[in-house]
């Protein structure tokens, strides 16, 4: 029972993980179908007129495009740096009570292992991950929550990458005359607008369920450990 158990998890996490790609690509492919020209679409013989060509390649289309996203989410934060949203949330977390608590009894059980390790040398992340090994229940808890971070961040930074390109094309087209790759009515300027919007507002649920998939170790750590 428990390898048949095992098999479920294993499986779940990897339809969690494909959807975690997906959803980021498929939001991509609809913006730009609604926003690029039709006459710009590029026609190839595997999109085929059958719903199914045209389904099967979207999917696949989709989730390597998700890959894409995932990589400029993360040059992005690489380039912030310390700047980053993970670096001051990581740092606001360090300053709690719970983590110095979580921090102080962590510490008394190295102690007791008999391992020359000092906490307060350790990064946070580092003091966490040693955290959820005393506690492996808040693994699927921290596992939802870095899933909605993820997926809130990459919506957003897709949003904001195409608004503000759509934008800038707008910009362009009203100076130059030119470049008549996507729509410039009023409808699809304020859908521009709206993206740019929303980028802000997505990082909002993105710093909120870092900040609990990040330091809900400690406290199921502080629960099972006092």
């Amino acid at each position: 029972m428990e390898e048949i158990k095992n098999l479920f998890e294993a499986l779940k996490e990897f339809i969690w993980d494909v959807i975690g790609y997906f959803l980021p690509g498929m939001y991509a492919i609809i913006l730009v179908s609604v926003i690029v020209n039709p006459e710009y679409f590029i026609k190839t013989p595997l999109l085929s007129e059958k719903d199914e060509g045209i389904n099967f390649i979207t999917v696949i289309l989709a989730y390597i495009l998700g890959y894409v996203i995932y990589g400029i989410s993360e040059a992005k934060e690489n380039v912030r740096g310390k700047k980053s949203y993970t670096g001051k949330i990581e740092e606001a977390i360090s300053k709690t009570k719970n983590y110095e608590l979580a921090s102080q009894l962590l510490q008394k059980k190295i102690d007791a292992s008999a391992v020359a390790v000092k906490v307060s040398d350790l990064e946070m992340k580092e003091v966490r991950n040693i955290a959820m090994s005393y506690a492996p229940e808040s693994d699927k808890k921290v596992y939802t929550f870095m899933f909605r971070c993820e997926l809130s961040r990459h919506i957003a930074n897709t949003s904001f990458l195409i608004g503000g390109m759509s934008l800038l094309l707008v910009i362009i087209h009203m100076i130059s005359g030119k470049l008549n790759i996507i729509n410039y009515d009023g409808v699809h300027i304020v859908l521009y607008i709206f993206l740019v919007a929303i980028f802000y507002a997505l990082n909002v649920t993105r710093d909120r369920f870092y900040r609990i998939a990040m330091s809900i170790p400690f406290s199921i750590f502080i629960s099972t450990n006092k």
